[in-house]
């Protein structure tokens, strides 16, 4: 730092200023100008490296402002950071809405999104360093879960001279609890986007692993997912298709809202007989 510093509101105007007297030269603002006079002027001590407070003007005339560029996304994501961790699906519009009520300073959308990428670096580290891992991640599974399948698929990228990850599947059908629990998490995958091609490699890979072909002998419950019901027909024809009934009625109650059509909903998707699955509809009309 030199021999002096100064600082004003960034809301003064733009007149002539003589800095070694504190004053304005002339003023050519008319008088109903609003030009807020806080300033703090300092001068470094010869005998010492302390500095002299030489003026001391503390009073704002401007107001509150609740817009400033000096908040950084660093400092957010180091204040809130304990915020993001405890709720990682934290939206971008309630973060925004939580630093105006701290703070009392509006932030862009671009400022909040780029604390909540400071964050999540902070918190789950470099993404492509977990993506270096992935080879280990696929060789323990195939280490401590004998007959289990994992494959990776790499793409040659002009750019870089490393493979690009792609895709992975991960199949656990060998396992104990494949045939003994209710619910067991059969295989996973992870690809570039969600539609027909991602969705049928990963069924073939699952009806290979199962040894149902055709997908006979399995019923396939679906959310309408991109891709998928195109995928089933062309991987597993011979399979039952079914359709998770949540996500019907989210479909459903878009056209025909309200408690009424709900309690007939639901009814009808309990029902195990016609009669008692036909009741709801006779009751609304």
């Amino acid at each position: 730092m030199g021999g002096k510093f100064e600082v004003g509101c960034p809301h003064k105007c733009d007149c002539e200023w003589n800095i070694k007297r504190g004053k304005f030269v002339h003023c050519h603002c008319p008088k109903d100008h609003l030009r807020c006079l806080f300033k703090v002027r300092a001068v470094k001590s010869l005998m010492s490296d302390q500095y002299q407070l030489r003026e001391c003007q503390l009073k704002h005339d401007c107001g509150f402002y609740h817009h400033s560029n000096k908040i950084t996304s660093a400092y957010l994501a180091e204040r809130y950071i304990d915020d993001w961790k405890a709720d990682p699906r934290w939206s971008l519009k309630a973060f925004i809405d939580k630093v105006y009520r701290d703070l009392g300073l509006t932030i862009g959308y671009s400022k909040a999104w780029f604390t909540r990428a400071r964050v999540k670096q902070i918190l789950y580290g470099d993404g492509d360093k977990q993506y270096a891992k992935v080879y280990q991640y696929a060789f323990a599974l195939l280490k401590y879960n004998r007959g289990s399948t994992a494959i990776v698929v790499v793409e040659n990228n002009e750019h870089t001279s490393s493979p690009h990850f792609a895709r992975m599947n991960d199949s656990l059908c060998n396992c104990k609890g494949w045939k003994k629990n209710n619910i067991f998490p059969v295989a996973w995958a992870i690809v570039e986007v969600e539609n027909t091609t991602s969705w049928t490699w990963c069924l073939e890979l699952l009806m290979n692993d199962t040894g149902h072909i055709d997908g006979d002998g399995l019923t396939l419950m679906s959310d309408r997912q991109k891709g998928l019901i195109e995928a089933i027909s062309i991987t597993a024809p011979k399979a039952d298709v079914r359709f998770c009934v949540r996500h019907i009625w989210a479909n459903f109650k878009k056209k025909f809202a309200g408690t009424l059509f709900k309690e007939a909903f639901w009814k009808a998707a309990k029902a195990t007989t016609l009669v008692r699955y036909w009741k709801p509809y006779n009751t609304l009309l």
